[in-house]
């Protein structure tokens, strides 16, 4: 039976970067400009917190996200932007959860319909899908951070991690779960709590793959070799759309 990981999927972002670096800039300036609408100062505006991380995490350049924080003032398109979130059920019944930020909601919303008609699927009401769904601070821990001196150099390594000791050292940290798979934990929190753990997990030497808050499935669906086959082009196509942002599924 094939499955559409999520630990696929983010190998598959991270091999895709380098190829696609133009489009995760605008993606990562689009989330700069909705949070700066609270103000540019990061200081004073804690929402601006998560959209810099991601900035930093892909190496967006300095003058990309200086430009998208002088949007907040409203003087290009900023006040435009729009976050939607659309529920979609996928081949094979999987449920789907799209956030999207767009300047025309129409031309989104009509992109996103012939995507899922050529890939199989339905729009359901707002609501029918996103109850098998709970929003959860999620943080991907991939290893701790090692530095050391080489010939006069520093070098930072990733070290694997120590299940045991981690798995104390979360005990000190507000989680609901954990999910240890190859050398990756995947760790959940409340979505109030997100950004304690993904600090205090920072500050303890650990390293991020990845940080957001997500829409975590309470349960999953399996898929047979087709309707995943149908799904891993959807989600393909949907991450190549300017406008889509995230997108989550309850597949196993």
């Amino acid at each position: 039976m094939a499955k559409h990981s999520k630990w696929h999927n983010i190998r598959h972002k991270k091999a895709i970067q380098d190829a696609k670096k133009s489009k995760i800039y605008t993606k990562v300036a689009k989330l700069i400009e909705i949070a700066a609408r609270g103000g540019a100062d990061p200081k004073k505006n804690p929402a601006l917190e998560m959209p810099l991380s991601k900035a930093k995490y892909f190496s967006v350049p300095k003058d990309v996200v200086e430009k998208a924080l002088a949007k907040w003032s409203g003087n290009q398109n900023a006040d435009q932007l729009q976050e939607m979130v659309y529920e979609w059920v996928g081949a094979g019944g999987v449920g789907l959860i799209i956030k999207a930020i767009t300047p025309n909601r129409n031309r989104t919303a009509a992109n996103l319909k012939v995507l899922l008609n050529k890939w199989g699927g339905s729009i359901w009401e707002p609501g029918s899908v996103l109850w098998q769904f709970s929003e959860k601070g999620r943080v991907l821990v991939a290893g701790t951070k090692k530095i050391s001196v080489v010939k006069g150099n520093q070098i930072e390594e990733t070290q694997p991690l120590q299940e045991e000791i981690f798995e104390e050292f979360l005990l000190s940290l507000s989680v609901s779960d954990r999910r240890f798979e190859e050398w990756l934990c995947e760790v959940f929190s409340e979505k109030s709590d997100f950004f304690a753990l993904k600090n205090g997990l920072e500050a303890a030497g650990y390293v991020i793959e990845d940080a957001e808050i997500a829409f975590v499935p309470q349960s999953t669906v399996e898929l047979d070799d087709e309707n995943s086959e149908r799904l891993e082009k959807l989600l393909e196509n949907l991450e190549d759309d300017d406008d889509v942002d995230q997108v989550f599924h309850n597949t196993g």
